[in-house]
């Protein structure tokens, strides 16, 4: 039987029902199976009564076990974030990080997977090489997630989800037979060890083996991240349409009014979601009555998602010329931050912002303890203090970051395009 991970801290994504608590059950033969769970949103796996089953419930375990952190998308650390950090150690890569997340574990150790090659890496927290895995026929298209049971999970540019174990070993691969090879893909660890599999006009699911259960086609392609809701599994669309995925056809819930980008939406708790729409708006959408409300709004196309959730759910998001914004939830209090001094080379002869001229820069990663952290093209990483004092890591750092994610207390990690792990920590003043 596996036991749960710990989780310190807390946030709003964390509080929904199907955090609650963990469930292992295991069915032999034609014995009859019941399942206490912790949600009633809590899908279950199929299980094959001739055969013992694990079937693991519960959020996944980690540190950052997915994209922005868990399944809402908040970008909330259940961890402080280092007030005056430092760099503590660099790890070269094989390969390149193309702006894919790095998932840390439990205890610390990242998952990095290559861009360029067929490759997967576990990287300790101390910046040790814990284990390699090949990746088969080509490298990874989506970041590292891990499942419920711990599983390491990624999409490969062959078309195949592979599930390899904490100690590197492969269990599983899938080939998913998208009808897209080259849409982008986003992974979504689900709360009963399975996951949803978003590519082109495709919301696929595998169980916790890797064994394919449905497969959802929407009418529009999907944009942006996978949300998980208390409803469940969200999808956007460029139009801004927001569709329940549901075992074999997806309901239409709403609309932001505008199209997400990439960048997608986010909830702080499972009823509300939110996103930049057309670089101009941030808009909040009840997921139950598909009523949506304009929170923030600027006259040129500046704002640059996704929306993530501070300390009390304010909400936090940057512009394209490097200004953190954050507004309280009542939306009473606004505070901008530059974060880089490149607004006056964008300025073009005719006295326009150039957008084009800009390299995308991760999200920024947030704490309940009101701090901020950010990696911005040009080298510029550190943190915001809840007063809104900059502390910025000292010394040489990485051009071009593509990855930002905790990765314990008063830690976090940066991955680099040209494959660097960077570990930047708490200091003294």
């Amino acid at each position: 039987m596996r036991a749960p991970a710990s989780h310190s801290g807390g946030s709003a994504a964390h509080d929904l029902p199907w955090a609650g608590r963990w469930a292992v059950v295991t069915a032999v033969g034609a014995s009859f199976v019941t399942l206490m769970l912790a949600s009633p949103v809590t899908r279950a796996t199929h299980i094959d009564p001739t055969k013992p089953t694990t079937i693991v419930v519960g959020p996944s375990p980690g540190i950052a076990p997915m994209a922005r952190i868990d399944g809402g998308r908040s970008g909330r650390s259940h961890h402080p974030l280092p007030e005056h950090p430092r760099i503590t150690w660099r790890r070269s890569g094989r390969g390149g990080l193309d702006f894919i997340a790095l998932a840390v574990d439990a205890r610390g150790a990242i998952l990095a997977p290559s861009a360029t090659l067929p490759l997967l890496s576990q990287i300790s927290a101390e910046g040790n090489e814990g284990w390699r895995a090949s990746t088969g026929a080509g490298p990874s298209v989506t970041g590292v997630v891990i499942l419920g049971d711990g599983t390491r999970l990624f999409v490969t540019s062959a078309g195949e989800a592979r599930g390899f174990s904490p100690e590197g070993s492969l269990r599983f691969v899938t080939p998913l037979d998208l009808q897209e090879r080259n849409a982008r893909v986003g992974l979504l660890p689900l709360d009963d060890g399975g996951a949803a599999i978003a590519a082109g006009h495709e919301v696929v699911e595998i169980d916790g083996n890797g064994r394919l259960r449905q497969r959802t086609r929407l009418g529009e392609r999907t944009t942006g991240a996978l949300v998980a809701t208390l409803a469940g599994t969200i999808a956007t669309a460029s139009s801004g349409t927001v569709y329940l995925a549901r075992p074999g056809y997806a309901k239409r819930l709403g609309a932001l009014g505008g199209d997400p980008s990439e960048s997608g939406a986010s909830t702080p708790d499972g009823r509300t979601l939110w996103a930049v729409v057309d670089h101009q708006r941030v808009v909040a959408l009840d997921l139950t009555s598909g009523a949506t409300e304009i929170r923030f709004a600027v006259t040129d196309q500046s704002l640059h998602g996704p929306v993530v959730f501070g300390r009390g759910d304010s909400f936090v998001f940057t512009t394209w010329t490097g200004v953190l914004i954050s507004v309280t939830a009542s939306g009473t209090d606004v505070r901008r931050t530059p974060l880089e001094p490149r607004f006056a080379t964008l300025i073009t002869d005719a006295g326009k912002v150039d957008f084009t001229a800009l390299d995308e820069s991760p999200a920024p990663v947030t704490d309940d303890e009101g701090r901020t952290a950010f990696a911005r093209v040009g080298g510029r990483m550190g943190t915001v203090a809840s007063d809104g004092t900059i502390n910025l890591v000292a010394g040489p750092s990485c051009s071009s970051p593509s990855a930002l994610a905790p990765a314990g207390a008063h830690r976090m990690v940066v991955g680099c395009r040209d494959g660097s792990i960077l570990m930047i920590e708490e200091t003294s003043p």
